[in-house]
């Protein structure tokens, strides 16, 4: 809803409607002119990012991918790029750094390796990026610690259950066997390196 502070006046900008379980606070971010904003849509059956007028309703749909948007890192209004993550790995599970003009075209994914990235820096100019987790690992690993993933043979697993989802049981023993399952076939270790000195 958008109301008019002079007169308490409100009318609907977007309304969105699914059978099926949507998220309660989809992101919204405006952009510098105060007027157009970013809206995660979930129209499609995932996350997606839409660009809205107050007084147009929808410009365009960015996104319309088989995957869900996570997080907007960067809006370049000038350039008119818009970077942001989403879960497009090979798995589903692992965050990737995208990209996409303002009116929609040119979408693409930046990231080439199908590793989890948690957050990136990207440059000024909007010519390099790195990831975060990268850049961190290789100033710790600089300093002689082997950070994140060293090759222990420990898996460590962080699984989270929604509201009313019931699985049955057995959750430990499912994990414990799919962590055995990938650690023999995906080849999954990728320890860092810590200088000799």
């Amino acid at each position: 809803m958008a109301t008019d502070p002079a007169t308490g006046k409100s009318r609907t900008v977007l309304r969105e409607r699914q059978e099926s379980w949507q998220k309660n606070s989809p992101t919204l971010q405006f952009l510098a002119d105060g007027r157009r904003f970013l809206w995660e849509s979930e129209s499609n059956g995932f996350s997606n990012w839409e660009l809205w007028d107050l007084e147009k309703g929808k410009v365009a749909r960015l996104t319309d991918d088989p995957w869900p948007v996570e997080s907007i890192v960067k809006v370049d209004e000038d350039a008119g790029w818009l970077y942001y993550t989403a879960r497009s790995s090979e798995t589903g599970i692992n965050s990737q750094l995208h990209r996409v003009r303002l009116d929609g075209s040119a979408r693409e994914r930046l990231t080439k390796d199908d590793l989890h990235h948690s957050s990136f820096y990207i440059s000024p100019g909007n010519d390099r990026f790195v990831a975060y987790d990268l850049l961190k690992n290789a100033n710790i690993a600089a300093g002689g610690v082997l950070p994140m993933c060293q090759d222990t043979g420990t898996a460590i697993v962080m699984g989270k259950k929604g509201q009313l989802v019931f699985t049955g049981g057995g959750d430990e023993a499912a994990i414990a066997r799919g962590v055995f399952d990938t650690y023999r076939t995906a080849n999954l270790r990728f320890s860092q390196l810590a200088p000799l000195d």
